[in-house]
């Protein structure tokens, strides 16, 4: 499977996160937005599509900031995180039930879905 998945910033440098809804596989941990490539469609594609999908924003896609894989009972999955930017729209949480805008510091705070804590190393090493 491969998933998609953006690292927001805000003007102020801090980073976009949400936290999964009810119901929903790993419930009430961290995560950062984003979500699967469907058949055809290309990455920045799939980020842009999910990101209004779930959160009702419009994003530019910008570099690949980290790539990795991780291993779930239920299979692989090869993950690509992009910069990204919010061009326009209201945050909506149409699947999940909370978001924040944190430091890259303050990310080692926060309860991950096991898959993003590469991510989470990747960005506090960075900073």
């Amino acid at each position: 499977m491969k998933v998609v998945a953006a690292v927001i910033r805000s003007s102020e440098g801090l980073i976009l996160i949400t936290q999964r809804g009810k119901g929903m596989i790993f419930e009430g941990k961290w995560e950062f937005p984003g979500g699967k490539i469907k058949n055809g469609e290309g990455h920045k594609e799939a980020l842009k599509r999910e990101i209004k999908e779930e959160l009702t924003l419009d994003i530019s896609v910008g570099d690949t900031t980290f790539e990795w894989k991780h291993e779930y009972p239920f299979g692989i999955i090869d993950f690509i995180a992009f910069n990204s930017e919010i061009l326009e729209g209201k945050l909506t949480l149409v699947e999940h039930m909370d978001a924040k805008w944190v430091k890259a510091s303050e990310l080692k705070n926060y309860d991950w879905v096991p898959a993003d804590n590469s991510l989470v190393d990747h960005l506090t090493g960075m900073y």
